[in-house]
């Protein structure tokens, strides 16, 4: 019997059997998938999540629950004006993730003043406005890069709902469904919304 041997990569040099590895995946796998019954209960019972494109996405609250499942929190630093032409035109973001006051993560984000948060705002309002967004924009998804898995397990995208909103809000009008925050459909041979 031959034993198929994988190294870790990790610091150590210690050689582990593909029993080992595969003992070792699982246990992640059923710690993430503990993770995200619990993770599933608090969004359905929040509404931590959007609908875009009949896909559920979790907002921003959702993926700080994911990190404080695994004891990290997530700081905005580096909130910094775009220039463009000589003109402030948005601020740009960098978060990071830390846990056991290691840095383990991060990504930046940027939102400008033609974004969403900013239509109507002027002045002050969007500055503050797209300041607010890039902060939440940049550490959405820098938890999202980490624990996009356990929001795959819980049944959602594994994209921030932040990253997949459009400039144009859904048509909220005619054929909008308060109860999913989606609009209705009608495709094909389909006689009804």
């Amino acid at each position: 019997m031959t034993t198929l041997v994988i190294e870790k990569v990790l610091p150590s040099s210690v050689p582990i059997t593909f029993a080992q590895a595969r003992a070792n995946a699982q246990a992640v796998v059923d710690e993430f998938s503990g993770w995200a019954v619990v993770l599933m209960t608090v969004v359905e019972a929040k509404h931590l999540y959007a609908v875009i494109n009949r896909k559920q996405y979790l907002e921003f609250e959702a993926w700080q629950l994911i990190g404080s499942f695994d004891g990290a929190r997530v700081n905005s630093e580096d909130v910094l004006p775009m220039q463009k032409d000589g003109h402030t035109v948005g601020y740009v973001c960098r978060a990071k993730v830390f846990k056991d006051g290691l840095q383990i993560g991060g990504a930046t984000q940027l939102c400008g003043f033609d974004s969403w948060p900013c239509r109507g705002r002027e002045g002050t309002d969007k500055d503050r406005a797209a300041y607010s967004a890039s902060q939440t924009w940049a550490g959405s998804k820098a938890l999202r890069m980490l624990y996009s898995s356990v929001a795959v397990l819980g049944g959602y995208a594994a994209t921030a709902a932040d990253e997949m909103r459009t400039e144009n809000p859904p048509d909220q009008t005619e054929h909008w469904c308060e109860t999913h925050q989606t609009n209705w459909f009608k495709r094909g041979r389909m006689r009804s919304y």
